[in-house]
């Protein structure tokens, strides 16, 4: 996949407004949090796929070399987490761990085995790899609050299967609520028949009211818009 741009947050949010029809999630590698906690999150990466590669005492084995595909045996993936608990735990947020934790972690992973049996195809290392990546920025994965997704790509140069995290808006919304300067964030589609307009500069503003008819009615979609409250009072919008 390409590297992600280097669009602001407010930006991917009026992105994904006007293509909330479309729900295609983005991938957001550029707001993974520093973790001030020693090993990184980096490190523990490399330490649990090679585990999965090779594989450690109580685990079953998938292969010697890295790019194997995982075991299509779900029980096989639950013994796997379960004896590495402590390197999952070491990378989630606090508001994680007071949600269920390691505990919660694994059974999203379980539900999206189960949901989604190609993900079974895909490289154990580049799904453990994804599972932390995830753990990181302390989002649900494959669950009803769409804050990411774990999807397998095909990779035709390797010919292997390999997973990979996709940060979807609502993710993007979370990690930005999460920060201390900012209250809300609020995102919505302009459409032909609504009144709206904005202005930058001294006079900066953004109004738009909604024409009061059915959507069909609405006609074509013309425009994106998102904007923040911050704790200074600022309302930044794009």
């Amino acid at each position: 996949m390409n590297a992600p741009s280097q669009k602001t947050g407010a930006e991917r949010v009026a992105e994904f407004a006007g293509k909330a029809s479309e729900a295609k999630p983005v991938q957001a590698a550029s707001l993974k949090p520093e973790m001030n906690a020693a090993p990184s999150k980096q490190t523990l990466a490399a330490s649990v796929a090679a585990q999965a590669a090779g594989g450690s005492p109580g685990v079953p084995a998938v292969g010697a070399q890295a790019n194997l595909p995982a075991t299509a045996n779900v029980d096989t993936w639950e013994t796997f987490m379960q004896a590495n608990r402590k390197s999952f735990e070491m990378v989630l947020p606090t508001h994680f761990r007071n949600k269920g934790g390691t505990d919660k972690l694994i059974r999203l992973a379980l539900t999206s085995l189960r949901r989604n049996p190609a993900l079974m195809e895909c490289s154990m290392p580049s799904l453990a790899a994804s599972i932390l990546d995830c753990c990181a920025l302390g989002l649900e994965f494959n669950s009803p609050l769409r804050q990411a997704h774990i999807i397998p790509f095909k990779n035709n140069k390797t010919r292997t299967v390999e997973a990979q995290l996709v940060i979807d808006y609502h993710g993007l919304i979370d990690l930005h609520l999460r920060s201390s300067s900012v209250q809300s964030i609020f995102a919505d589609v302009v459409w032909e028949a609504d009144r709206w307009s904005f202005s930058h500069g001294t006079d900066e503003h953004l109004h738009h009211t909604p024409a009061h008819c059915e959507a069909s009615e609405r006609g074509k979609r013309i425009g994106a818009y998102a904007y923040a409250k911050l704790t200074s009072g600022a309302t930044p919008f794009v």
